[in-house]
């Protein structure tokens, strides 16, 4: 863990992603998706899936009502980079096993009114993930396997 300073107050820091428990790891690598491809993690997979489906039914109107619920997942009005800022960030006596968004989302505003920057989400982002195995190739592939074999169940 690193000290970090927002406004007058201290907070720790995970260093590095690997650093992060583990489910807090996996939601950071849903954070991780977000980032890379600007769709959240259900709306990428609910992208997936649609297409395969209509691929298999032969439905052009499937597939593009598929492409614009993937339109509207680009209009996420929160930035995945600050979301991941709190989730790495600790404030005192944190419970490290609570993650869920809501809770993240109140970090985030509590940051911001003691004075968080965009420069200081991404330098602290970026330093986390910096040579950190967790990226969101290995876990888009593993996510792609998955909807492919349930498609494949459900014929």
């Amino acid at each position: 863990m690193i000290k970090v300073k927002i406004g007058d107050k201290e907070f720790e820091q995970y260093e590095t992603a690997e650093d992060l428990p583990i489910y807090r790891y996996k939601v950071l690598k849903e954070y991780i998706i977000w980032k890379e491809t600007k769709v959240d993690k259900v709306s990428l997979v609910d992208t997936i899936r649609g297409f395969v489906a209509g691929f298999d039914n032969n439905s052009k109107s499937q597939m593009l009502i598929t492409l614009n619920n993937y339109f509207v997942g680009l209009q996420q009005p929160t930035e995945p980079d600050q979301m991941i800022f709190s989730l790495i960030t600790l404030e005192e006596d944190e419970d490290e096993n609570r993650y869920d968004e809501g809770f993240l989302k109140e970090k985030l505003d509590r940051f911001s009114e003691m004075g968080l920057t965009q420069g200081q989400v991404e330098e602290a982002v970026n330093s986390c993930m910096k040579g950190s195995s967790a990226h969101w190739v290995s876990y888009f592939q593993k996510n792609l396997e998955t909807v492919a074999m349930e498609g494949r169940a459900s014929e």
